[in-house]
């Protein structure tokens, strides 16, 4: 199906108008679709998550060796090093 092009400015814009409605109307229905869809399966309004640790040596090691390998790998790659 292609969509009639218009000619004049005013067309046009009346055209892009219809389309942002149409696209927001469809995205409005999707999101009251995943509302339902979520009420559905219990979703009771309350928002739970997994409790927080805090970090150990083992997690400040991991961002030490990340950071420190990225570091290396930007010195080689720029030769930043004689």
């Amino acid at each position: 199906m292609t969509l009639p092009i218009p000619t004049d400015q005013g067309a046009e814009q009346r055209w892009v108008a219809g389309r942002i409605g149409h696209l927001f109307s469809k995205s409005l229905q999707l999101s009251r679709d995943v509302y339902d869809a979520m009420l559905a399966r219990g979703f009771s309004g309350e928002l739970r998550s997994l409790t927080r640790r805090p970090p150990t040596a083992r997690d400040y090691a991991w961002t030490a060796g990340a950071l420190l390998l990225g570091s290396t790998l930007l010195v080689v790659e720029r030769q930043l090093l004689p």
